[in-house]
């Protein structure tokens, strides 16, 4: 069952589609579905491990990568003009 998330971050509130089990065989690995400039991007993602994030460049920030946590929340790192920034997203009621 999908759970939906959101990502919070400094350049506003992302909604992110839906992030859900690949399978059940597989508990730890997720696809995360978001919206990013260019449309709909499916990721699958590992908990505890950091996938690239290329298409959320074009939002302004360099070298995207996103982390599925142990606790289940994403977190959505990125380096902006600035300086390292931590955007983070909350898992429906939080439930990994």
């Amino acid at each position: 069952m999908a759970i939906p998330i959101v990502l919070e971050g400094t350049r506003g509130t992302r909604p992110v589609m839906a992030a859900m089990p690949s399978s059940s065989d597989t508990p730890t690995e997720w696809l995360i579905a978001y919206e990013a400039e260019g449309g709909v991007h499916v990721v699958r993602a590992a908990r505890g491990a950091a996938l690239e994030a290329p298409s959320l460049a074009a939002d302004g920030v360099d070298s995207p990568a996103l982390v599925l946590r142990e606790d289940g929340r994403v977190d959505l790192f990125a380096r902006s003009p600035d300086a390292l920034v931590q955007l983070r997203a909350t898992c429906g009621d939080g439930r990994p």
